[in-house]
């Protein structure tokens, strides 16, 4: 092949690999125009809650700004943030900031095109700025697809895994991002898929390094064609089972049952937990994943259960699994007051996601939000299976049968509501979505 017909090649294959961040390419090969903010209206929902010696924050994942493919400044999503109600914003740009197809690169929007240090010393700057305030934390991280490769022989290239995404959290020092074990570069010579090695090596540097990494979206199956051109995204579900992950996100795409429903391969990773083969739990947030065209920086909220008011505590959190994911208008104004399971009359503590208890009596499953939000159903899941539904935004069940075999349990709640109605401006069912998931609570017998 010509080097001229190469370049032509390269110019169509790099205009659809942008694509790998499941993003219009134009915002990746020219860059946008920043919107500017319109006039601040409206009340916004509350930023943070507080029950006993909780704090509660309603915070916002995963986020993209102008240095990728997002429509707004940074400093700009910051603000945005305040008027939305959002205590802790995590802005997380796409990692990529060039494509190189045999050898012939063409830059496109990313951290990699104005440089990690310049990407960091930007962003720390702002940090400080909105911790000077003391009503928002700051995170700061990056969106990363570590693998992607082409599957098909020249001229009709197929480049696989572009929906492949993790998000990066903890980590501020551009070294360990400039030597990541990520792909440089696709061959128009076609590979043969390699499995989850490429994702699991990457988890583990960055975990290594002190990182905390979430799978985004892993039921996106989007899928494009131009020409003879195929990049292909099939829903990357098998991402949560990777070893070492925080947490994955349920919402805002996440919710069906393939992934987080009862039975869904959450549970499926649970109760790998249970029987020895994981060496921790895998937990579950809400992943805005705004551009700021789509929705809000509320697309999905993800809820904080911190004992301080710091970025570390946050951390913590994610560690731990004391979050609450949900979206949709009818919990936007509320929280879990309780999820507790204790075979005593009364639990030492009413919030107990990502505990691990021990009982020597049928254990009592209490729930409750700090209101009561009608129209809504109430399921308890144990090992992946709905034991109890209740209508409405509480329950108190007794766990007789899990006594008689004696086996660990993990206990979640999903709480549903109605779907919205579509309308021009909700068109994605995701947008119109009411459901709660709580982070589980693990019961083993003395």
């Amino acid at each position: 092949m010509s080097r001229s017909a190469k370049k032509l090649a390269v110019v169509f294959a790099a205009s659809l690999l942008l694509l790998l961040n499941g993003c219009w390419w134009s915002s990746f090969l020219t860059g946008s125009k920043a919107l500017k903010l319109a006039p601040d209206a409206g009340t916004p929902h509350r930023p943070i809650y507080h029950q006993g010696d909780w704090t509660i924050a309603r915070a916002s994942l995963h986020n993209h700004t102008i240095i990728s493919d997002g429509k707004y400044r940074p400093e700009d999503l910051v603000e945005l943030a305040r008027r939305t109600g959002i205590s802790v914003l995590a802005i997380t740009d796409h990692r990529e900031g060039g494509i190189k197809v045999d050898g012939l690169k063409i830059p496109v929007n990313g951290i990699e095109k104005i440089g990690y240090d310049e990407y960091f010393k930007r962003l720390l700057l702002l940090k400080r700025s909105a911790e000077a305030n003391q009503d928002m934390i700051l995170l700061i991280g990056a969106e990363v697809n570590p693998y992607i490769f082409n599957a098909g022989k020249y001229p009709n290239l197929v480049i696989m895994n572009q929906n492949y995404h993790f998000v990066v959290y903890r980590v501020s020092d551009p070294q360990v991002y400039k030597k990541m074990p990520v792909w440089k570069e696709v061959s128009f010579k076609p590979l043969t898929y390699p499995g989850l090695a490429p994702y699991q090596k990457w988890i583990d540097y960055m975990v290594e390094h002190g990182a905390l990494v979430t799978a985004a979206h892993p039921a996106s199956d989007e899928s494009y064609q131009i020409l003879n051109i195929l990049i292909y995204g099939d829903a990357p579900v098998n991402n949560i089972r990777l070893q070492n992950l925080a947490a994955y996100a349920s919402l805002r795409e996440s919710f069906g049952p393939e992934i987080s429903e009862a039975g869904g391969a959450w549970d499926s990773v649970l109760s790998e937990y249970l029987a020895g083969m994981r060496a921790r739990p895998l937990w579950t947030v809400g992943d805005a994943d705004y551009h700021g065209d789509e929705g809000s920086l509320a697309n999905a909220t993800t809820l904080f259960y911190m004992k301080e008011w710091s970025e570390a505590e946050v951390y913590r959190c994610l560690q731990e699994g004391r979050m609450v994911a949900l979206a949709g208008p009818m919990f936007q104004n509320s929280y879990v007051a309780e999820f507790s399971a204790s075979d005593q009359a009364a639990p030492e503590n009413e919030i107990m996601f990502g505990r691990e208890i021990k009982v020597s009596s049928p254990p009592v499953i209490r729930f409750r939000l700090d209101h009561e939000i009608p129209g809504v159903k109430t399921r308890l899941i144990r090992n992946g299976r709905v034991i109890k539904e209740f209508q409405g935004s509480s329950l108190e069940y007794t766990d007789r049968e899990m006594l008689e075999g004696k086996t660990p349990a993990f206990y979640r709640i999903e709480v549903r509501g109605r779907d919205e109605p579509e309308t021009k401006d909700t068109p994605f069912l995701y947008q119109r979505v009411n459901i709660l998931f709580t982070n589980p609570v693990i019961v083993r017998f003395e």
